[in-house]
C-alpha cells in the first residue's frame, strides 16, 4: 500500500512524483481555499487539522471538486470516516473529520465507488472488511455536510465502478454477497 502522488502530463506522456507539503488551507464562505501569509502547523478546528499526506492504503477513491482533489475510504480502513482533501496547486493536504457523521460514515469502507454530481460527492457500496455494503453515501462540499441512504433493497456490492448521466447513477460489475445475483 502505498501514499505516493504520481502526476502523469498528458501533453508529455511523462510521469511526475510529487512531495505534498502542508500549508493552511481553510474553509471560506463554503469553499476551501489555500490561505496565504498564515503560520504553517495552525490547526483550523478539531473537524478540520493539517495533516500530511493521507496514511498509505489501496482500493480507495479520490474525485475532483474545484481546485481539490478528495480521497475518501480504502484499506488499511479509518473508522472515523475521514476525508481527505489535496489542494492541487499547492500540494497541501486538509483531513476533514466530522464527529456528528452518520454512522455509516464512520464504518470502515473499502472497494466503493465514488462520483461528483454538482456539489454533491456520492459513494455507493463497498466492504467493511468482511460484509459487503448497500448504503449510498452523500458529501455536500458547499456545506460540508453527510446524508447516509440506507435501505434492503439497494444490492450489496463492491469492487464496481460507478457513473451519472441525466440524473442516475449507474453502477456497473463488481462482486456482490450472492455468487449469482443479478440486478
Amino acid at each position: 500500500k502505498l501514499n505516493d502522488l504520481v502526476i502523469f502530463d498528458l501533453k508529455q506522456h511523462m510521469f511526475m512524483g510529487v512531495v505534498a507539503m502542508n500549508r493552511l488551507v481553510n474553509l471560506h464562505k463554503g469553499k476551501l481555499q489555500f490561505r496565504e501569509n498564515c503560520a504553517d502547523k495552525v490547526p483550523l478546528s478539531d473537524s478540520q487539522e493539517l495533516s500530511p499526506p493521507p496514511p498509505p492504503r489501496a482500493y480507495h477513491t479520490a474525485v475532483l471538486k474545484d481546485d481539490f482533489m478528495i480521497v475518501y475510504g480504502g484499506c488499511p480502513a479509518e473508522i472515523e470516516g475521514p476525508l481527505y482533501f489535496l489542494h492541487l496547486d499547492t500540494k497541501t493536504w486538509l483531513k476533514y473529520v466530522n464527529p456528528n457523521s452518520p454512522k455509516e460514515v464512520k464504518i470502515p469502507r473499502s472497494h466503493h465507488s465514488a462520483v461528483m454530481n454538482g456539489d454533491e460527492m456520492i459513494i455507493y457500496g463497498g466492504i467493511n472488511g468482511v460484509t459487503p455494503l448497500h448504503t449510498l453515501l452523500t458529501f455536500n462540499t458547499t456545506k460540508f455536510k453527510w446524508n447516509s441512504y440506507n435501505q434492503n433493497n439497494y444490492p450489496k456490492i463492491y469492487k464496481h465502478s460507478s457513473f451519472i448521466r441525466d440524473g442516475f447513477l449507474y453502477l456497473v460489475g463488481g462482486t456482490t454477497d450472492k455468487a449469482n445475483h443479478n440486478f
